[in-house]
């Protein structure tokens, strides 16, 4: 029990420890409770006390006791640091030595959990005990009031709340250590943006958790734990963070997930039955880790792109080249004869039984000694067009995967076939008909193919009685959209099914989600011939467009009623300055830039044409799966970067456009050849 052992000492002790908590919990809302057990708190205590005289065992008081154990651990946190409510002056070293100890123990701990008091009364101050003689002792224990502004809990209650606030400590020092502050910067970017679904509700929340984790930040140890606690009992909500959808988010970002893919996983989550995907994500904080970057390997005069001309291409990465494309000269033709081929028309068609040779055969025997070399530009070459394309720096560092700096474009920004596009989404490209959708942003677009039944053939509908199948359908799903995206409707050879009559093509946009890239490309293909219609405007939301209008019929194939080029796909008409139809005179024969020094990718054949010029409204100057892989990173950035910076034009005289051939796609051209073979050749590839 508790004992008078200096006169009244102790009672002083005990109004002094007393009147310090006051002083200790002044302007403190909240108090802590130290990871110690009560054996070693109580142990500490009696322990500290000599053994000499029975001293010790005079301060043995089952009261002190259930004090010390259940309260002796109560900690503040000051500055990041606890400070235990033994930390006080008490006047005689017999008591100091001991509250010394007590306060020694429990500060170097860390903190169990928030205190969480059931009265505000904590032990029992005092007690009377009647003797035999029927006079009375007043015994004397250590004990403390709390102040009135602590709110006190049902017993029943408290387990379950201090498990609830282990658990949001857990959850905030976690996120703290798995969330990047660049994320969330990120995230507060998107927001400002409106490029994040319902964002707008986390935007203070995230504002708080970065300021708040910046400070987590610069502690270490033991004061990043007390803070997280004081955090906890201050702002208990930036506790769930961690665990929100945006905490889903934001750990997506921090583990490398590309941005749009973890934008279209938040709004899914946030707005899963009427969720579209936002505008194209570029943030500030991207583009500025793209600049840094690109300066690091010294790459800011490699992004100015131009098209390439004749004599920014050596002779030596070069196969063949006509450097006097002026003489027109051929063998057997008279001068009227030539003026006769530059107004007629020729029809692809009647070269049907030509004479064929593989495109490897054509360029290493038939090539190399011929004097002038012309191709007949078929309207089903429209989407080979090609124009080489060289930085405005020659001698800038090369930013593609090659070491010569030089990329091309197809036609509309085609870096790849749309029948290998269609092939690697499981679609079919050989039939009696083809009608396949092209386009390079997210929108949702669909192709639709109104059969002379009026059945038609869509998303909704994928299978027709006249034997039609739409077998690639795209973007439907925004998680796994497509910037490169295909739909396919085929109808199989020999197909029994297909009918006769009018057949209408039309495309649907059925969900906008960008304003950038934007248009179609639909390609109708009909006994070996390829019509390629282009629409080069934005498509609306939920607009459709009428694509083509033909007549088939199995004996005579498709012929056009109208299309979106106003003049049928069989008639002449000028692409690239050049008539199709004719033929047109070959400037140059080369391999695609990945081929000149070493093979890399894809080896694609171009054959540059005299006078084409490359009129397409917006040229890329790259692609980015023409860059290096470390580029690989800024992915988002460089995709707009190709789409956005002009490219600069050059005179027709000089440009190196023509047609291009990738030499593992299936295709033909018809060449016209002097010198060596000479006559008409089909060339297949």
């Amino acid at each position: 029990m508790s004992v008078l052992t200096e006169d009244v000492t102790y009672g002083k002790v005990l109004a002094t420890f007393q009147n310090n908590f006051t002083k200790f919990t002044l302007n403190v809302d909240n108090l802590f409770i130290a990871e110690v057990t009560k054996e070693r708190l109580w142990e500490t205590y009696v322990n500290s006390f000599p053994e000499e005289d029975g001293l010790r065992q005079s301060f043995v008081c089952n009261s002190c006791r259930q004090f010390i154990e259940n309260y002796g651990g109560l900690v503040k946190i000051e500055n990041n640091k606890t400070v235990s409510i033994w930390r006080f002056t008490t006047g005689t070293p017999l008591y100091q030595h001991t509250v010394d100890n007590l306060a020694n123990l429990v500060e170097s701990s860390s903190i169990r959990n928030i205190f969480i008091p059931a009265a505000r009364k904590l032990g029992l101050n005092s007690n009377i005990q009647l003797l035999e003689d029927r006079t009375t002792i007043k015994w004397e224990h250590w004990a403390l009031e709390l102040p009135s502004r602590f709110s006190t809990y049902e017993p029943e209650f408290i387990n379950s709340r201090t498990s609830n606030l282990q658990d949001s400590f857990s959850t905030l020092k976690r996120g703290f250590q798995e969330i990047t502050a660049d994320s969330v910067k990120v995230a507060l970017e998107l927001i400002q943006q409106n490029s994040l679904e319902s964002g707008t509700q986390f935007k203070n929340q995230l504002e708080s958790f970065l300021k708040t984790q910046k400070s987590f930040n610069s502690l270490k140890g033991q004061q990043q734990d007390n803070f997280c606690w004081s955090v906890i009992a201050t702002n208990p909500v930036l506790a769930k963070t961690n665990n929100s959808a945006i905490g889903t988010f934001l750990k997506d970002l921090s583990k490398g997930v590309d941005i749009e893919t973890a934008v279209v996983k938040f709004g899914k989550v946030m707005n899963p039955y009427n969720y579209k995907r936002p505008l194209a994500i570029i943030t500030q904080r991207t583009i500025d880790n793209a600049e840094k970057k690109i300066k690091q390997l010294g790459l800011e005069n490699s992004l100015a792109r131009r098209l390439a001309v004749t004599e920014d291409v050596s002779i030596n990465n070069m196969i063949w080249a006509n450097r006097s494309t002026q003489t027109l000269e051929t063998k057997g033709s008279s001068i009227f004869d030539r003026l006769k081929e530059e107004v007629a028309d020729v029809n692809p068609q009647k070269f049907n039984k030509l004479r064929e040779v593989a495109i490897s055969d054509f360029i290493n025997t038939i090539v190399p000694k011929a004097s002038s070399i012309k191709i007949l530009l078929e309207n089903k070459h429209a989407s080979n067009l090609v124009s080489l394309i060289a930085p405005v720096d020659l001698d800038s560092p090369p930013i593609t995967k090659w070491d010569n700096g030089y990329t091309w474009v197809y036609t509309g920004g085609l870096a790849d076939s749309v029948k290998e596009r269609i092939k690697a989404q499981g679609g079919r490209v050989e039939g009696e008909l083809r009608c396949s959708l092209s386009w390079y942003n997210y929108d949702d677009l669909d192709i639709h193919v109104t059969e002379p039944s009026r059945e038609k053939i869509y998303y909704g509908n994928k299978k027709s009685g006249g034997g039609g199948e739409l077998d690639v359908d795209m973007n439907a799903d925004d998680i796994s959209s497509s910037r490169e995206a295909v739909e396919n409707i085929i109808y199989p050879f020999n197909n029994r099914q297909m009918l006769e009559g009018k057949y209408i093509v039309k495309v649907h946009n059925y969900a906008l989600r960008e304003h950038q890239d934007v248009g179609f490309e639909v390609q109708i293909e009909q006994g070996g011939n390829i019509f390629t219609l282009k629409y080069n405007k934005a498509i609306k939301n939920k607009e459709y467009v009428t694509v083509a209008e033909f007549d088939y019929s199995k004996t005579d194939g498709i012929k056009f009623i109208n299309s979106i080029d106003r003049n049928s796909p069989l008639n002449s008409k000028e692409i690239w300055g050049l008539n199709t139809n004719k033929f047109q005179d070959v400037t140059a024969i080369m391999k695609s830039p990945n081929h000149w020094e070493n093979s890399i990718g894809n080896e694609h054949i171009f054959f540059m044409l005299k006078g084409a010029e490359n009129k397409d409204p917006l040229i890329r100057g790259f692609f980015n799966e023409q860059l290096p892989q470390h580029l690989m990173e800024h992915k988002r950035v460089f995709e707009a970067l190709g789409s956005k910076l002009a490219v600069e034009p050059a005179p027709s005289a000089r440009q190196l456009s023509g047609l291009g051939f990738q030499l593992t796609k299936s295709n033909s051209f018809i060449a016209k050849v002097s010198g060596g073979s000479e006559g008409i050749i089909k060339v297949r590839i």
